[in-house]
């Protein structure tokens, strides 16, 4: 048996010879391509610590991992598919070119008549007017004293015609959305999901350190998979690192933006955009609308002719003033595309309809405009078809690499034996604690995770020791 090699890619010493394999986790980086030395060098110590926590890393996300991808992968597609399920809610009845735009009802009258699909004390929300001709005009609604009872309704914008309504919570995408957020647990499901994006973010970084190539000359196995290789192990590993290595940026580009959503990451770096200004003053102190005596607020119709002169390209969301002195929010976001620097977002006066302010993505400090790119670039939105279709393909990889990355431990693990790789017998250098740190802090989830792995591996040493001393 070669000690040197065994000891650089983690053999397990109770193996026999014939059975020698590495105690491998989601990739590993073959023989070929590991340098053969007299004993276990610093290098290859590091290489075992990051082996070791490559495998680890693996085993903590691999359920949540293939969840979040297939629900990522479905929700992607959201805005093409959900009007092909639900085509009596998002297609107009009566279809008519933009030169007819001017023939379309009231908005008023549009909200008036969705009432009719709502319960009595239901309280409008919002409302969604869309660029694009054929879609219906889309009204939120929340019920008081139920946090999550939010309903949608429909209606024809050139009939007036309600076309009905959908409720939070009970349609595919809503079932989707929360599968892939708290995996319908609460909180605690956001902090697991939140636990295994992170953990996916370790991963990647390891796995790329894996793969880096050991051998100038190596060229199969490393930039081309060796799909003619008829050793199993090989065919899998190259399957595995050879694909993550080229869609390794966009797949840490999706993770860590899904990151800024998250419960703990998400709350922290909002806390401390807030602590040190970065956000727009606009959306904590929008300029306050003045109430006047017997004047009653303008409508909805007249916010939308004060707004559309500036945005002529977007679909426009109003929000409803929440009070006598607040003003309508409006937001102008692109159908195919909701890249930040294409949004607008305008205050309009309550009383007189007059614009207040406006405000866009370059208006926003650097936190700020960080926060705002997190959405569109998770869900691949940000560039319209083309970065959903490779944030789609992002999710389908960590799907395949779920898999193979446990095909792979399943393939070279001893019989009747786990094949976790063991502790390296030495330390290594002090920056990786130093690094260990900084993830932990950077994303709190891989933090107490930590904590509470070195307390489990700490106290089963210590049982152990005891079992040993009796």
């Amino acid at each position: 048996m070669n000690t040197a090699r065994d000891n650089r890619i983690g053999y397990s010493a109770s193996a026999t010879t014939k059975n020698v394999v590495p105690d491998v986790g989601v990739a590993v980086v073959d023989a070929a391509n590991v340098d053969v030395d007299k004993s276990p060098s610093r290098e290859s110590r590091l290489y075992q610590v990051i082996w070791r926590w490559h495998f680890y890393a693996g085993l903590i996300v691999l359920p949540v991992v293939l969840l979040a991808s297939v629900t990522g992968a479905l929700y992607v597609f959201k805005s093409e598919i959900e009007p092909l399920m639900y085509p009596q809610m998002f297609v107009a009845a009566s279809s008519v070119d933009a030169a007819n735009r001017a023939s379309t009802v009231s908005l008023d009258t549009q909200i008036e008549n969705a009432k009719r699909l709502v319960p009595a004390n239901a309280r409008l929300l919002s409302v969604r007017v869309s660029v694009d001709l054929s879609r219906a005009t889309e009204i939120a609604y929340r019920v008081p004293d139920h946090r999550y009872e939010y309903h949608y309704a429909f209606v024809d914008p050139y009939t007036a015609a309600p076309r009905g309504v959908l409720r939070y919570g009970e349609t595919f995408f809503d079932i989707v959305l929360r599968l892939h957020t708290d995996i319908y647990a609460g909180t605690a499901g956001r902090i697991l999901v939140e636990l295994a994006t992170s953990w996916s973010v370790v991963l990647l970084v390891t796995g790329v350190y894996l793969w880096l190539p050991r051998k100038r000359e190596r060229f199969w196995g490393v930039w081309l998979p060796r799909l003619g290789d008829k050793r199993k192990y090989v065919f899998w590993r190259d399957l595995h690192t050879v694909p993550a290595f080229y869609l390794a940026l966009l797949t840490f580009l999706v993770l860590f933006s899904g990151l800024f959503l998250a419960y703990f990451f998400g709350q922290g770096y909002q806390a401390l955009t807030y602590a040190t200004g970065n956000y727009p003053a606009v959306l904590f102190d929008p300029p306050a609308s003045i109430p006047r005596a017997e004047v009653a607020a303008v409508g909805y119709q007249q916010v939308v002719d004060t707004v559309r002169p500036h945005a002529t390209g977007g679909d426009l969301l109003i929000d409803k003033p929440y009070n006598a002195e607040n003003s309508f929010t409006v937001y102008v976001t692109e159908r195919d595309s909701t890249h930040p620097t294409r949004t607008r977002q305008f205050i309009i006066e309550q009383y007189t309809g007059a614009i207040l302010a406006t405000t866009s993505f370059g208006d926003a400090p650097l936190m700020s405009k960080l926060s705002l790119l997190a959405y569109p670039v998770h869900v691949g939105s940000i560039y319209g078809l083309p970065t959903k279709i490779l944030a789609f393909l992002v999710c389908l990889a960590l799907v395949f690499l779920s898999i193979t990355g446990a095909w792979m431990w399943w393939l070279r693990r001893p019989q009747n034996k786990t094949g976790f790789p063991r502790k390296p017998e030495k330390s290594v250098n002090k920056w990786l604690v130093i690094v260990i740190i900084l993830l932990g802090v950077l994303m709190p989830t891989v933090g107490l995770s930590l904590v509470v792995i070195i307390a489990v591996d700490k106290t089963w040493r210590l049982f152990k020791g005891r079992g040993a001393a009796i």
